[in-house]
């Protein structure tokens, strides 16, 4: 099964809520970044990479947030004076403007998941993989 049709089971949003990305679009933000994209990503931003209800609340990790995400996140790592990013690092969430996760465009089609907090002031790998994360998130909505 899909991540939309996961989300879709938890019966706490309907069909109209969710909202993938282009085909299109995807492929130009690849070519963006000079990269491709893990398949578990694009999978992602293909399924509801636009929006998804309530899924992921307060988390900026949408279509609408990617142009600002890099910056922002190596803006924070700088100010913490922390470690700086991996070049192939690919900020793809940031929650509340404390904390942002990435995964490297060169560790595979389902990357790690690395996390960065503010008051650590440095990364941690999260889950094995990004679509564990989105797992993770998915029961996180659940309860």
């Amino acid at each position: 099964m899909g991540f939309k049709e996961d989300l879709l089971q938890t019966g706490l949003v309907v069909e109209q809520e969710i909202e993938g990305c282009s085909q299109e679009e995807v492929d130009a933000l690849a070519k963006s970044i000079g990269r491709p994209l893990p398949k578990a990503y694009v999978e992602f931003l293909l399924a509801m990479g636009r929006k998804a209800g309530d899924f992921m609340a307060g988390t900026d990790t949408f279509w609408r947030h990617l142009s600002w995400l890099q910056k922002t996140a190596e803006r924070l790592v700088a100010e913490r004076s922390a470690a700086p990013l991996p070049e192939s690092a690919f900020v793809f969430y940031m929650h509340q403007g404390y904390e942002f996760g990435y995964f490297l465009l060169d560790e595979g089609d389902d990357p790690p998941v690395y996390q960065f907090v503010t008051m650590k002031a440095r990364s941690e790998r999260v889950t094995d993989s990004l679509t564990g994360y989105f797992n993770e998130m998915l029961k996180l909505f659940r309860e």
